[in-house]
């Protein structure tokens, strides 16, 4: 993969995780969605728009890469790294409780990652 390549795919990463614990966050300081007379309403704070902005970025990239690059080599990297990356973020921002079946699976997917990046 080619530096701009790989600059754009550590770019889509950060967005995408991002994305996701500022969501995460915002949504533990309160997110309403309800539905009054056939109109939705929706109570939602900045860090849950900032989420959301950031993980749509992040789509954009991802649909960017997928279409310049071979499937089967991004999907793996890109959804990989995002699990470790989000699964480092539950972990140091959100304290969850992770059982050792997790770190086994995330271990897993990190070898898989460096297998599918060893040039033959």
């Amino acid at each position: 993969m080619s530096l701009p390549y790989i600059f754009i795919t550590v770019i889509y990463l950060l967005l995408s995780v991002s994305g996701l614990v500022l969501f995460k966050l915002g949504s533990e300081k309160g997110l309403e969605i309800a539905l009054n007379s056939g109109n939705i309403q929706l109570d939602i704070n900045l860090f849950c728009i900032l989420g959301l902005s950031f993980y749509v970025i992040s789509f954009l990239l991802y649909m960017f890469l997928i279409s310049r690059l071979n499937l089967s080599y991004i999907a793996p990297i890109a959804n990989g790294l995002s699990y470790i990356l989000t699964f480092i973020a539950s972990i140091y921002i959100f304290k969850e409780h992770i059982s050792i079946n997790n770190y086994i699976g995330a271990l897993l997917i990190l070898i898989g990652v460096i297998l599918i990046n060893i040039k033959k």
